[in-house]
């Protein structure tokens, strides 16, 4: 088990978040809803606890912003 279960990035298009982050983690993630609201998904198996879910959001009063969380992605080769 993770300690950390979930987690949600924002964005301000989720297209562009949806490209960026194909090329990062290898096509692993995919356009869903929760709610109405449309969202990516990290496409990897938290229901399980196998790994720690998350998606990227649209949500008022959650934007990208140099005061928010710092993320560090380690990928291999060329993006």
């Amino acid at each position: 088990m993770h300690a950390l279960s979930w987690f949600e990035l924002p964005a301000q298009d989720l297209e562009r978040a949806l490209a960026f982050y194909h090329l990062v983690v290898n096509g692993k993630v995919r356009m869903g809803t929760f709610g109405d609201k449309p969202l990516v998904l990290f496409d990897v198996p938290f229901q399980t606890g196998e790994a720690v879910g998350g998606a990227v959001v649209l949500r008022e009063g959650f934007t990208p912003s140099a005061e928010g969380a710092l993320v560090y992605l380690s990928v291999h080769g060329p993006l």
